[in-house]
């Protein structure tokens, strides 16, 4: 039976956390539509998320650890998710300027034929400083946008960011700390890399 790492995503900040914790993996992209799904608590939904993307690998490589994850963020009792187009970014990141805001990861990690499944999710609080029209406009110019929820993506130098509860690793979209844990309990220490586990994007 495989021991087999299996990222379900294709994004590329959680890419980056993996390389900087695993010492092999591999990416397969979940064909999950994000759009079907919803809930009546909105900090539920990127769990759900993820364990949908993490059941749709896990039937196709059965003998594989799958892990996946999903990020939403929350702000005034409104999920932000990702921006259709770069005008809806425009209008998410002044939504979103100079107020508290939570985001939320969640996780699902399977291997179906050794029946395993966990799940669950993790929150950061952060706050925006306010920001300009000319900020926006150039921010949304020269990001990826469409790919971030919230039509944001936390850098080491962000400045118009501040983490006041949580972790870094939240933001950028897996909770790398359920991930370490997970693969001790299953014996795999050996894929990990060395600590400390210092992230940067």
């Amino acid at each position: 039976m495989s021991n087999r790492i299996l990222l379900a995503s294709a994004s590329i900040g959680r890419r980056l956390l993996f390389e900087q914790t695993l010492r092999e993996f591999i990416i397969e992209i979940p064909h999950v539509n994000e759009e079907q799904f919803s809930h009546e608590d909105p900090r539920l939904l990127p769990q759900i998320l993820a364990e949908a993307k993490a059941h749709e690998v896990a039937k196709r490589y059965p003998d594989d650890y799958v892990l996946a994850f999903d990020t939403l963020v929350l702000c005034e009792g409104k999920l932000v998710g990702k921006p259709k187009n770069q005008e809806e970014a425009k209008n998410f990141l002044r939504f979103l300027s100079g107020k508290r805001q939570s985001v939320i990861s969640g996780y699902a990690f399977i291997h179906q034929k050794k029946n395993i499944f966990e799940s669950g999710k993790e929150e950061t609080v952060l706050s925006f400083a306010e920001l300009s029209e000319e900020f926006i406009s150039t921010y949304v110019q020269t990001h990826p946008v469409t790919k971030f929820a919230g039509g944001y993506a936390i850098q080491n130098d962000d400045q118009f960011i501040h983490i006041e509860e949580g972790s870094f690793d939240v933001i950028v979209g897996a909770p790398m700390a359920r991930v370490i844990e997970f693969l001790k309990r299953e014996g795999l220490e050996h894929l990990l890399l060395p600590p400390p586990y210092r992230y940067h994007l």
